[in-house]
């Protein structure tokens, strides 16, 4: 893939209707000319277009200064690396002075970099983006000279390629220098509402055998990366948090996932690329989930029981004495903690209304071993912990 920009003259920039759901990722931002032409410009999936032309609406401002164009900004952190910071370095590469432009999501009430999650703002930190050089385009705007690098890597099991890479070994040597590898880390999500059941607990364990553990989203994304080049060995809770690891260069040591759900391989080329060697773990995950608004089954906000017998395994395998530290006991009681908080919380949501939801779930309970826990979610408030 090459990494060169692409120039267009006047073109309509429209601010996001649709992104990240109804059908489409993405229905906004330029329109490009020759529409069902272009792919490079345009937003991919496994190598082809996937977003609707934008609806056009009256021109409101104009903007004449060279832009080049960088992707909308959305509220999750994964699916902003993932998918919309991809096109920022190779701009930078051809042309280091670059002011960007970002559509507003109105929808999301994104409308400025004030409003803007503030993982935004340290993604372009990292690439050395000042806030001034950015423009966040809340009217439907010309922009009389626009610029657009092609995505670095696309959703779809479309990797970098090393010319990539090297720009971010480049740019990991300026931000990290060059850390000494030592020790193993844990990336957990026990302080977020789709974990795994009975996380905090092995988190505990998992201190007690000398794995640091570490939650991402209680530190700044720059020592989060850092955290992760340090390390010999880190293990992440299968998440959001594995595409922080797309900002890095080739900087990773031996990676391995535990896998939230079943034959899951979440970001697997991307980090591939950046790790010395990568594994993903399987320890029997089952899910716990409702339904969403539309009906749809709503895996994404799971809760995942894992088999603690395979969970062990793994963890030994991976040379951790966690059983040395593990009551199994607490374990299973932390598991049907979190499980009863989780039904509470859903419990509270329009989507226990959805039909069909709540035999979904009891379905889950049944399927995880934990059918006696059913009444909580007719409980009125949380319990207290």
């Amino acid at each position: 893939m090459t990494l060169r920009l692409q120039y267009f003259d006047d073109v309509p920039i429209m601010p996001y209707t649709r992104l990240l759901g109804g059908g489409s990722p993405h229905e906004g931002g330029p329109v490009w000319p020759d529409w069902e032409r272009q792919t490079t410009a345009r937003h991919c999936r496994k190598g082809q277009p996937c977003d609707h032309p934008p609806i056009i609406l009256p021109i409101e401002d104009i903007l004449a200064e060279p832009v080049a164009w960088a992707g909308p900004i959305v509220p999750h952190f994964g699916h902003q690396l993932a998918e919309f910071s991809l096109r920022i370095l190779p701009t930078l590469a051809e042309w280091p002075d670059a002011v960007f432009a970002f559509a507003a999501n109105p929808p999301r009430k994104i409308t400025s970099l004030a409003t803007a999650p503030g993982f935004f703002r340290e993604i372009l930190a990292w690439f050395g983006v000042a806030p001034e050089r950015t423009r966040v385009l809340v009217k439907p705007t010309l922009a009389a000279r626009l610029r657009v690098a092609p995505q670095a890597e696309q959703l779809g099991r479309i990797g970098p390629a090393p010319d990539y890479l090297d720009l971010l070994d480049t740019l990991t040597r300026k931000r990290l220098g060059r850390p000494g590898r030592r020790g193993r880390l844990y990336v957990s999500r026990a302080g977020q509402s789709a974990r795994f059941a009975g996380e905090r607990y092995l988190e505990t364990a998992l201190a007690a055998a000398g794995v640091a553990v570490f939650r991402p989203e209680r530190v700044a994304l720059a020592q989060q990366l850092r955290r992760y080049a340090v390390a010999e060995h880190v293990i992440f809770a299968e998440g959001s948090a594995l595409h922080g690891t797309q900002l890095l260069g080739r900087a990773l040591g031996r990676v391995s996932v535990l896998c939230r759900r079943p034959s899951s391989r979440l970001a697997e080329v991307f980090v591939q690329a950046r790790a010395q060697s990568l594994e993903y773990l399987d320890c029997g995950a089952q899910l716990i989930y409702g339904l969403d608004a539309t009906g749809r089954i709503a895996d994404s906000r799971a809760l995942t029981v894992l088999d603690e017998a395979l969970l062990l395994d793994r963890l030994e395998w991976l040379g951790i004495p966690l059983r040395r530290y593990w009551d199994s006991a607490q374990y299973q009681a932390a598991c049907a903690d979190d499980i009863r908080e989780w039904l509470v919380s859903f419990a509270q949501s329009p989507r226990l209304a959805v039909p069909g939801s709540r035999e979904r779930i009891l379905a889950c309970l049944a399927a995880c071993g934990f059918a006696a826990l059913a009444p909580a979610i007719d409980a009125p408030t949380p319990p207290i912990r």
